[in-house]
């Protein structure tokens, strides 16, 4: 990721399905997307 200016990379605490960061995925798409 630290080559690709357009690459992140998120860290979350939470299970397989994700289901506790959905709020904050939901956000950073938003903000990538410039939505």
């Amino acid at each position: 990721a630290s080559e690709r200016p357009n690459v992140e990379l998120h860290r979350l605490q939470d299970d397989h399905q994700l289901t506790g960061s959905l709020p904050y995925i939901w956000r950073e798409m938003e903000r990538f997307l410039d939505l």
